[in-house]
């Protein structure tokens, strides 16, 4: 790694008249410092950084998406769990109204039957009064 950080530091080589390549004066022999390769390994790391931040600022804004997604979801079910809540007290209620009902109905007719009865026994008395003793 060390070596090739020290071939990118080196001057490119000029092209001569005949078309052959010379390198720089000394280039190759010029030893890298310690201090320009570190200028150059931070300036390779912020090269790589750039995409990063773009990257982490995609991941930033999907993690508030899913934040206000997940709090909708809370809502919503809260609000589905009083819904519920509501139609099983309207549920309860309407079973005992309508118990009652049927109660009610079942002594409406039995104080039907029991008039009817009555009635009668006082239609028999009366045809037994005028019909029989005469």
């Amino acid at each position: 790694e060390h070596q090739e950080i020290q071939k990118r530091l080196r001057p490119s080589a000029a092209p001569e008249s005949n078309g052959t390549f010379r390198p720089d004066r000394g280039a190759e022999m010029q030893p890298v410092s310690q201090r320009q390769m570190m200028e150059r390994q931070q300036e390779m790391m912020r090269e790589m950084d750039a995409p990063l931040a773009a990257l982490e600022g995609s991941v930033n804004n999907l993690q508030q998406v899913s934040y206000t997604i997940r709090n909708e979801i809370s809502m919503q079910n809260r609000l589905l769990d009083n819904t519920n809540q509501t139609a099983d007290r309207a549920s309860s209620r309407l079973n005992r109204a309508r118990s009652l009902l049927t109660r009610l109905t079942a002594v409406n007719q039995n104080r039907c039957l029991g008039l009817s009865v009555v009635l009668l026994f006082v239609c028999l008395v009366a045809i037994f009064v005028y019909v029989v003793i005469p």
